[in-house]
C-alpha cells in the first residue's frame, strides 16, 4: 500500500457509518470496507516478508522465483 494513498482510520469509518439511515446498510458497508482493509493488511504484510527473505538471503535463493512467487500469489504491489 502506498504511502500516498489515503486510508481512514476504523474511528473515521464508525463516525461516518453512524450517520447511515439504514443500520443494515451500514454494518454491510463496514463489513465490506473491513474486510478490504484486511485483505491489503495481509498482501502487504506477506509482499513484505517475502521481500525481506530475498533481501537477508538472496545469495542463497532464487531471488526471481520468490519474486516471481510474490507477484503471483500477492499481486505486484500497486
Amino acid at each position: 500500500m502506498s504511502t500516498d494513498e489515503y486510508v481512514p482510520s476504523d474511528e473515521e469509518m464508525i463516525h461516518w457509518f453512524e450517520g447511515e439511515d439504514n443500520p443494515e446498510l451500514a454494518r454491510d458497508l463496514w463489513n465490506t470496507w473491513l474486510a478490504a482493509h484486511d485483505a491489503r493488511v495481509r498482501r502487504d504484510a506477506a509482499r513484505e516478508a517475502l521481500d525481506g527473505l530475498v533481501e537477508k538471503y538472496g545469495s542463497l535463493v532464487d531471488r526471481t522465483r520468490i519474486a516471481d512467487y510474490r507477484d503471483t500469489h500477492y499481486g505486484n504491489g500497486v
